[in-house]
């Protein structure tokens, strides 16, 4: 399984650097979750494209639209759980890391999918190279930031 935190869900619709390998890593493990924080935060970061990088209004509604059609093909991991374990371990590791709060989210739900006995291996993708190294250092598959 691939976990894709925004920085690389969001080259899967957006041609910038990285791009090629988050598409590459979806070939060879076609298996993908993200955290539902990745909601809006894809929108978000695709409306930023629109008011920094030029990106057309109708460009952008339809990245949107092709990201909702396309969400089905991913596993999206609540924030709430029975015992709230997720949020604990974000805030543990947002206190131990030093991450900010969205990448302590998207690395306690990656690290949690890891845990399941289904999922045989997980690799976790980001842009980010403190978010990417605190990944590593917790035992998860990464690479550089793509």
């Amino acid at each position: 399984m691939i976990y894709l935190d925004t920085s690389a869900l969001l080259k899967l619709y957006v041609e910038e650097s990285g791009a090629e390998a988050v598409r590459q890593a979806i070939v060879e493990d076609p298996q993908r979750a993200f955290s539902i924080i990745g909601v809006v935060e894809f929108a978000s970061a695709v409306w930023r494209k629109v008011r920094e990088d030029g990106l057309g209004s109708s460009e952008a509604i339809e990245l949107v639209r092709d990201f909702f059609e396309d969400i089905e093909h991913f596993v999206v991991v609540p924030l709430v759980d029975p015992r709230n374990a997720l949020m604990l371990e974000a805030f543990q590791l947002c206190q131990e890391e030093r991450l900010r709060a969205a990448d302590s989210i998207h690395l306690a739900t990656a690290l949690m999918l890891s845990r399941q006995p289904s999922i045989t291996t997980l690799r976790f993708l980001s842009s980010d190279r403190r978010l990417v190294e605190a990944a590593a250092r917790r035992g998860l598959e990464s690479q550089e930031p793509i």
